[in-house]
């Protein structure tokens, strides 16, 4: 009998033990990126102050390539992948706040073997500076040529526009929509700079 008595306590205690182990998908960040993306790392996130604030985007279909996509195309070389359908686009991280890839263990939409962040955390991919923005309208793409010096006489006068949310791809936009070239095959230029924490454009 006492043996018995054992048998069933040693059943007890295991069965307790394992019913604490809840079966975890394996998932990770996304490694077959586009050329010049590169994963930085799981990152703290806050709904009331976002680590990537310039761009949002729920997705049904969510990965780290439609993330990258996504934010690629407006202009951002800073992309995240977060809880519920979540992509979300930048220029910079604002707070910097790292934390261990295990805490964005949470599956991807579109990829459940992948890794989109975690309660209050994000995976952030940083991209080339240089990226090529498309405008929208007639496929058009402009590329990036350079970092130029530009003083008092402006080296592109027309137009300027300020304020702190301008990007990339609304400063082609405006390049394309104001129609600077002459013609179909002629070459618009479009410029954005950082003046006093504000974006500025001419084109």
């Amino acid at each position: 009998m006492a043996s018995k008595i054992q048998y069933l306590a040693f059943f007890l205690t295991t069965a307790s033990t394992a019913s604490l182990q809840f079966p975890r998908r394996a998932v990770s960040h996304a490694t077959n990126l586009p050329n010049g993306w590169t994963y930085s790392g799981c990152y703290v996130d806050s709904v009331a102050d976002r680590e990537l604030k310039r761009a949002f985007q729920w997705a049904n279909n969510q990965s780290a390539a439609q993330c990258i996509s996504y934010c690629s195309n407006l202009g951002y070389d800073i992309a995240g992948t977060g809880t519920y359908h979540s992509h979300m686009g930048d220029v910079q991280i604002n707070a910097v706040k790292t934390a261990n890839d295990s805490e964005c263990g949470m599956s991807c939409t579109g990829n459940k073997g992948e890794a989109c962040g975690g309660p209050v955390r994000i995976n952030v991919y940083q991209g080339p500076t240089d990226l090529p923005v498309k405008h929208s309208g007639d496929g058009k793409t402009f590329e990036y040529v350079g970092c130029c010096p530009d003083v008092q006489n402006r080296l592109l006068p027309a137009q300027p526009l300020a304020g702190p949310t301008v990007t990339v791809g609304m400063c082609v936009d405006a390049c394309r929509k104001a129609d600077f070239s002459s013609n179909a095959t002629s070459t618009a230029y479009s410029g954005v700079e950082y003046s006093r924490g504000e974006l500025l454009l001419s084109f």
